[in-house]
């Protein structure tokens, strides 16, 4: 007896398009094994935001390869679906309202840039500092490199600095001004 499906209706916007998809949220998208099209990576990027809103973090690692790599700001390097899927669950633990919105999709054949913002409010213990209650937004991008339909490398970018400020970590002290 094949296990019981969940069927969603993920939208995608930019200033550019929209997109409505039915997407498949109890496991990754089927595509070939040696390439994926465009569509395919639209339809990929579409299902991962409606993981980001549902705070998934095993659905969102298993979009990643089981070797994979991620570079982030964050946390590091992480090498491996383990700890890509620990980086998820410890984001979404220190940050329960993360919101994630793809604002752009650039894609040349299996590499894929999203630009993204991202907003919520420290609420639990973040590298040793208790929860501020202080709510931020920053920008970035997601560079992302597929091999065989999964995630093999993908590299955040974002104003980490920023972020810190905004919760309290760090102070920022004002430039002085030059005549």
């Amino acid at each position: 007896m094949g296990r019981m499906r969940k069927t969603k209706t993920a939208k995608v916007q930019s200033s550019n398009f929209e997109l409505r998809t039915s997407t498949l949220i109890s496991s990754p998208s089927r595509v070939s094994t040696t390439s994926m099209t465009r569509e395919d990576i639209v339809n990929y990027f579409a299902r991962r935001q409606e993981l980001w809103r549902l705070k998934d973090p095993v659905h969102l690692a298993a979009d990643h390869a089981e070797h994979g790599v991620v570079d982030s700001p964050m946390f590091g390097q992480l090498n491996g679906r383990p700890a890509i899927e620990q980086s998820y669950r410890d984001l979404f633990a220190a940050f329960n309202d993360w919101e994630l919105v793809g604002e752009e999709l650039v894609i040349d054949g299996l590499r894929a840039v999203q630009i993204f913002r991202s907003t919520a409010t420290h609420a639990r213990d973040f590298f040793g500092l208790p929860g501020t209650g202080r709510r931020f937004e920053v920008h970035g991008m997601l560079y992302y490199r597929f091999e065989n339909g999964k995630i093999a490398h993908e590299r955040r970018s974002y104003d980490f600095t920023s972020l810190l400020i905004q919760i309290g970590v760090l102070r920022a002290k004002p430039g002085k001004q030059t005549a």
